[in-house]
């Protein structure tokens, strides 16, 4: 197996259990995860994360807000 497929296989399963970890964590905690690069470094994109939160909870003021964080804090 090349390196460069191993790569993706590693990043791709790290990417998963994240996701995994994301459906058992509230909202702000999720936001705080974008913030901090922690979603990032698992090469999850702003929209990813955006999409997977107005799908996960209900719309309030809370999701409103940490939409607006998530679709404003740029890492690359």
């Amino acid at each position: 197996m090349s390196e460069s497929l191993s790569d993706n296989l590693i990043s791709s399963i790290q990417k998963l259990r994240k996701l995994a970890e994301l459906l058992d964590m509230p909202l702000k905690s999720i936001t705080d995860a974008w913030e901090s690069s922690e979603l990032a470094d698992c090469n999850f994109e702003a929209s990813e994360v955006r999409d997977f939160i107005r799908a996960i909870f209900t719309d309030s003021p809370l999701r409103k807000e940490c939409v607006f964080i998530i679709e404003n804090t740029n890492f690359r």
